[in-house]
């Protein structure tokens, strides 16, 4: 008889009380958290290799543009996912000044 396991994930989220003022700050608290260490994480070996004590795993940027028309009525949505900062802002520059975007979802985003 197999034994079938799963994995549990544990999720959670945190309103801000104030917003990020943009990806910039957020940025900025990364790379202090990175150098900083401010919970006293400690290296581990792993695989023969020291493992650093913080580190990213991953980086992505995303976020979604609803078109409207001029009654705020909602037309279509088109979400974003970039692997970098600025390809994020370039995708974003991209989709803004799309005149034939904004035709075709009948609205401005």
């Amino acid at each position: 008889m197999a034994v079938l396991s799963r994995r549990s994930r544990k999720h959670t989220e945190r309103e801000l009380a104030t917003p990020l003022a943009g990806k910039a700050v957020l940025n900025t608290i990364v790379v202090n958290i990175l150098a900083d260490n401010n919970w006293g994480c400690t290296p581990y070996p792993s695989g023969g290799e020291i493992v650093l004590v913080v580190a990213k795993s991953s980086e992505y940027y995303s976020g979604s543009f609803i078109y409207e028309n001029n009654d705020g009525k909602q037309f279509g949505r088109i979400s974003v996912r970039s692997p970098a900062s600025g390809s994020f802002d370039i995708t974003i520059g991209t989709i803004l000044t799309d005149n034939a975007m904004e035709t075709a979802m009948c609205g401005i985003p």
